[in-house]
């Protein structure tokens, strides 16, 4: 009995429902924010190269075109002007990568670049200077031995004569290797920059 009494007030409930159907109105449009755009809308020309402007085929706005036609006529000045710096600048890292090459061999003639010409002036200048204070430090070393072996001088002051003539000669040798390892480091770069203006 409850049963049938649960059945039947679902089934009137749905009865009244599908009856008031037509009664109950509902709104079915909404509303919302929105942009209206034509179909003929400005389309921006961009160039590819930058450059001055020398023929303009545009006589007008909203002009009909079609796909091909040549709108504008751009030099190409700045793009010349960076193609020849670029050569430039790859004439003149190949000349330093020659010179490069030469002084990392030992092959101080011929060098291009007035760069590495100083730096291998400089080079030879302080080995001058060292040497020239070897030459002395040289006799100096000679007069303490001959002094020392008549037991004139003690053995601590012939050290000294000794250590400094010593020192003196591994300055030079000192001088080449890290002028030698700079230009190896330079070398590196130069060619790392040849490789990136050729990319």
């Amino acid at each position: 009995m409850v049963l049938r009494l649960i059945y039947t007030s679902i089934i009137v409930f749905f009865l009244i429902s599908i009856c008031t159907l037509p009664i109950i109105s509902l709104p079915i449009s909404t509303s919302s924010r929105g942009v209206i755009r034509s179909q003929t809308e400005n389309t921006k020309i961009v160039s590819v190269v930058g450059g001055r402007v020398i023929t303009n085929d545009l006589q007008r706005n909203n002009q009909q075109i079609k796909q091909g036609d040549t709108l504008l006529v751009v030099t190409a000045e700045q793009l010349d002007t960076q193609k020849s710096l670029q050569n430039s600048q790859s004439s003149d890292y190949s000349a330093q990568l020659q010179d490069l090459n030469r002084l990392t061999r030992g092959q101080y003639g011929g060098l291009q670049t007035g760069q590495y010409q100083r730096e291998l002036s400089a080079m030879q200048e302080k080995i001058a200077q060292v040497q020239s204070q070897l030459s002395l430090a040289k006799k100096d070393y000679d007069r303490a031995l001959l002094l020392y072996n008549q037991g004139v001088i003690p053995r601590a002051e012939y050290d000294k004569f000794y250590y400094d003539y010593q020192n003196l000669k591994t300055q030079i040798s000192s001088i080449r290797e890290q002028q030698l390892a700079q230009w190896q480091a330079q070398k590196r770069d130069t060619e790392r920059q040849i490789r990136s203006l050729g990319s």
